[in-house]
């Protein structure tokens, strides 16, 4: 599978870039929503690991965006977050378009199993 992870911790990056490449993934990566974005709209991913919180543009503000041109649901975007959610907020963002939402620290075999839905 060809998937993008978008992170603010270059620590996570590395850990899951190489964890997704050695279960056979083509794995790329960025520390950067907005640059997380433009990706998204230039390539075709199977799935993105998008980290909620991060400085200057949000994974809020990713999938804001996503929504807005559309391709939302052109995407299997799986959350994932160090921050507390209220379950109204995971209806929320599982309303707009997003698979599945996990909480950090995350187990990396359940990290991969929404990619197996």
């Amino acid at each position: 599978m060809k998937i993008l992870v978008i992170d603010d911790s270059v620590d996570t990056l590395v850990m899951l870039e190489k964890y997704l490449t050695l279960n056979g993934h083509e794995c790329h990566t960025t520390n950067n929503g907005l640059e997380g974005l433009a990706l998204i709209n230039q390539n075709n991913f199977d799935a993105v690991f998008l980290d909620l919180v991060m400085q200057d543009f949000s994974g809020y503000e990713v999938i804001e965006q996503l929504v807005q041109n559309g391709r939302i649901r052109q995407n299997k975007i799986i959350v994932f977050t160090a921050g507390s959610l209220k379950e109204e907020q995971v209806d929320n963002l599982l309303s707009k378009g997003i698979c599945t939402v996990l909480r950090k620290p995350v187990e990396l075999r359940v990290l991969t199993q929404p990619l197996l839905v």
